[in-house]
């Protein structure tokens, strides 16, 4: 789905939402007028929404919680590469400084590429290794390191790799260039269609009991 298709999702539910809502309270303004006429059910009405309420909070609160292992961040002191850990290859690129050319899931300089998806382009650790290799002393990365250094800013950059970073910032799947926020690697579950179409349920219901409890009060003054 693009921008404008969520928008109009949404609006639509907006607009049939208060549609449904003026068409019930004419139905229920019309009855009150004849003898038979019952009393409109606003308070069934309100104990309705409460219970369909708690239903939707607890069916959709577990398909919002990620519990799958593979999506889970690293622990970054068991993130090593030659004995050393993330942990130490984070205080390295603190100390030259790192983000202040590149960004970490956006945070940063955006001189140079995210890290995350760098670390994801090259692959394993011994490429990773290798890239750092290739760029120490040159005019990108204009410092020498010792190999301890190397190994530790290796295996942060594997703890990086392995971030679960809800695809931020939105990256295009082949070349890692930005992309749209609309324009995702991957596409979760609330993003799907049918996800979508329960929100629109969802909003569509909410906006009849807002609007039918407006004119219900009026009425009633």
């Amino acid at each position: 789905m693009s921008a404008l298709m969520y928008e109009k999702l949404f609006f639509s539910s907006f607009i049939g939402g208060i549609l449904v809502a003026l068409a019930l309270y004419a139905y229920y303004a019309r009855k009150a007028k004849r003898a038979e006429a019952e009393e409109i059910p606003y308070a069934r009405l309100g104990k309705f929404m409460v219970l369909f309420s708690i239903a939707i909070v607890v069916i959709l609160t577990p398909l919002s919680i990620d519990m799958t292992e593979a999506k889970r961040n690293p622990s970054p002191e068991q993130v090593t590469y030659n004995g050393v850990d993330a942990v130490e290859g984070w205080r390295v690129a603190i100390d030259y400084n790192c983000m202040g050319c590149h960004t970490i899931v956006g945070n940063g300089a955006y001189y140079a590429p995210e890290l995350v998806y760098s670390a994801r382009k090259a692959g394993d650790a011994d490429k990773i290794r290798s890239v750092i290799d290739a760029y120490t002393g040159t005019k990108f990365m204009p410092f020498q390191l010792s190999d301890r250094q190397k190994d530790a800013l290796t295996a942060w950059m594997l703890y990086l790799r392995d971030l679960n970073t809800n695809n931020w910032p939105p990256m295009k799947a082949n070349d890692f260039s930005f992309a749209s926020s609309f324009d995702k690697n991957t596409v979760r579950w609330y993003e799907s269609f049918d996800a979508w179409a329960v929100y629109w349920v969802l909003t569509m219901v909410f906006t009849v009991f807002l609007v039918y409890s407006f004119l219900y009060w009026y009425a009633r003054g």
